[in-house]
């Protein structure tokens, strides 16, 4: 229902597919962009809401880009394409949703990921960075992936671990998937890193975690890669 426009101030657009009106059971169609709310943020001309959007796609990208296995981008996801519901004018695909994302390469919205005031320029730009650390962080290459209980419904965490020459390396991924900004108990973090102090890839800043709560703002995702307390010239 949320998914599909249903839900009552709801963000989503999507399409259902193979819908069963008996039981309910149905699969879903859309982008990624107007499902996670931006083709409803840009109709609406609403500044607040395309920033959440955004927000939203490349925390998606963040979360497939490290939680294990090949990552997938489907075409025009690099730069935020939308439903395209001239589809249901084609009498041989009306009867199949899922021509809605798959629209003809729009090479003018391409061409936007250059200029990184734009929408597009700030989807590519998020993702490019994403795969770059990616492909710089060896933990992600690894098989190993461990949930960890972040002690808050609104963030999902894992750690990713792999041995690298002889030595372990740990990142912890922590995603809000809320729209407000949350706390996650510091404690319950250094059980999965193993260290006070973290690298967040993203940025590339330090972070020490004290006794204090640690501050996500919405929709962010934070890769922690742990510290060796003799890199970081910290005893504990």
């Amino acid at each position: 229902d949320f998914y599909t426009g249903r839900f009552p101030g709801g963000f989503a657009g999507g399409l259902p597919f193979q819908e069963n009106p008996r039981t309910g059971d149905a699969r879903m169609s859309g982008t990624l962009a107007s499902l996670a709310g931006l083709e409803q943020a840009l109709r609406d001309d609403d500044a607040a809401e395309i920033d959440l959007a955004i927000r939203r796609i490349l925390l998606l990208h963040a979360i497939i880009l490290s939680i294990g296995g090949i990552p997938l981008l489907y075409l025009g996801d690099e730069v935020g394409a939308l439903n395209d519901y001239g589809y249901s004018l084609d009498p041989a695909k009306a009867d199949d949703s899922r021509w809605v994302h798959r629209p003809r390469l729009d090479w003018a919205k391409v061409e936007k990921r250059r200029d990184p005031t734009t929408v597009e320029g700030r989807i590519y730009a998020g993702l490019q960075r994403l795969i770059q650390v990616r492909k710089a962080t060896p933990a992600f290459g690894g098989m190993e992936m461990q949930v960890i209980e972040t002690r808050s419904e609104h963030v999902f965490g894992f750690a990713r671990a792999r041995a690298v020459a002889g030595r372990e390396e740990r990142v912890i991924v922590l995603a809000n998937v809320s729209e407000h900004d949350l706390h996650v108990d510091a404690n319950a973090l250094r059980l999965y890193g193993l260290s006070y102090r973290f690298r967040e890839l993203i940025d590339g800043r330090e972070m020490e975690v004290g006794e204090g709560p640690l501050l996500l703002e919405p929709y962010q995702v934070l890769w922690l890669r742990a510290i060796p307390a003799v890199e970081s010239g910290v005893s504990r």
